[in-house]
């Protein structure tokens, strides 16, 4: 009996210091959503998923994973729908763009011998002068080797000119392009006024943040950060066109004796092709970028002002300009 008892206890004490040597485990809560954060150009947007509202941006929505279709909508504006592959514990964030394009871009294809340019060039003048700004009516200016083959912005480079000249098929001088995709007549300003109006009422899914211009005796550079779609832009270029804002020549350089020429083009950084987007390392529907060139100008850094624009090689059409100086 007293041996039983013995054996018994050193049972109870084994069990007693294996509850205290190895307590149960504690379980730990699983998530099971990822959570979405929504934000929007402008207040007030509806956020719709998968067809269903959700609320008003800016705002967080914790999801369960799967596929998800969002866009926003306010008033007559309506997002791009991004598309979402939501996990588990993971957080995303999406930037949506409602609002209308707040400048056009307007191509100009001149030569200085050509003597109708020289109407197209006041009318474009004016315009900027009194009914734009050159913030809302964004304006380069390209040199045509016709009718005269000595023009002395086509000189200085003949590569930049013919590959723009080549985007449009220009055929004749003035030539006016808006928005890539529209031609009014260049020496009737109601034609082009009609063709800027329309284009500004056109929605863009597109926006630079950030832009800073950097002169220096060395290099001249462009950074920024770009937001754009998460999907649809495959065909779509970054083109960053270096502008001279003014240059003046004290006797006429054509036979049609202008001296005054403005916001006309010389280089194209990195090159005359641009930038794929589908190159951009995309984080969050945003991509930051920055690129230079050789300062081989002796222009002061005073009179240079950049433009970027991203246009579809494809259809031409030109979806977001902005100038920095």
């Amino acid at each position: 009996m007293r041996l039983f008892t013995t054996i018994s206890f050193f049972i109870l004490l084994l069990l007693f210091a294996s509850c205290e040597t190895q307590p149960p485990d504690i379980l730990q809560p699983v998530q099971k959503e990822g959570s979405v954060i929504i934000n929007s150009d402008i207040s007030g947007a509806k956020v719709y998923v998968n067809n269903v509202y959700m609320g008003v941006a800016n705002l967080t929505l914790n999801l369960q994973p799967g596929e998800y279709s969002i866009y926003l909508v306010k008033d007559t504006l309506r997002s791009d729908t991004q598309n979402v592959n939501v996990e588990a514990g993971k957080s995303y964030r999406l930037f949506f763009i409602l609002g209308q394009k707040s400048s056009v871009l307007l191509e100009d294809f001149a030569n200085v011998s050509c003597d109708p340019c020289v109407e197209s060039s006041l009318i474009l003048n004016k315009l900027l002068s009194s009914r734009y700004t050159n913030d809302k009516l964004i304006v380069i200016r390209y040199a045509t080797n016709f009718p005269s083959p000595n023009d002395p912005f086509y000189l200085a480079n003949s590569s930049m000119n013919d590959n723009r000249i080549g985007m449009y098929n220009v055929l004749f001088a003035p030539t006016t392009v808006v928005d890539g995709v529209e031609k009014p007549i260049a020496t009737d300003s109601v034609s082009i006024i009609d063709a800027v109006d329309s284009r500004l009422s056109v929605h863009t899914s597109f926006s630079i943040n950030n832009l800073s211009l950097s002169i220096t005796s060395d290099s001249i550079s462009v950074s920024g950060n770009l937001i754009m779609p998460s999907s649809g832009y495959e065909n779509n270029k970054l083109f960053i066109a270096l502008i001279r804002k003014e240059v003046v020549y004290q006797t006429p350089p054509g036979s049609n004796g202008e001296t005054v020429f403005r916001d006309v083009a010389f280089a194209f950084i990195p090159n005359n092709n641009g930038i794929s987007l589908t190159d951009l390392n995309l984080n969050n529907n945003s991509a930051a970028f920055e690129y230079k060139i050789e300062n081989t100008f002796t222009e002061p850094a005073d009179n240079i002002a950049a433009v970027l624009f991203i246009q579809d090689i494809i259809s031409k059409e030109v979806y977001f300009v902005i100038r920095k100086e």
